[in-house]
């Protein structure tokens, strides 16, 4: 199972889905914009957050597999 990582610890990717925990104990999806290194925005489900500031970030879960997806060797 995945850590929470703390911002000033580690960034994701400029950009990348991920799972967002805010000062005020929100969790939250969304993602970082980070240029030269530095975070300019934090962005929640497609908002930007003035107010608010993400302390940690957690990768986004790998999707459940569909019951009508087959795996390889399957029938």
């Amino acid at each position: 199972m995945n850590e929470w990582i703390k911002i000033t610890e580690k960034m994701p990717q400029h950009n990348e889905a991920v799972l967002l925990y805010f000062d005020d104990g929100e969790i939250a999806n969304g993602y970082l914009k980070i240029y030269d290194g530095v975070l300019s925005e934090t962005i929640k489900g497609g908002i930007v957050c003035k107010y608010k500031e993400a302390t940690h970030w957690m990768p986004l879960p790998e999707p459940p597999v569909s019951k009508h997806e087959n795996k390889a060797g399957e029938e």
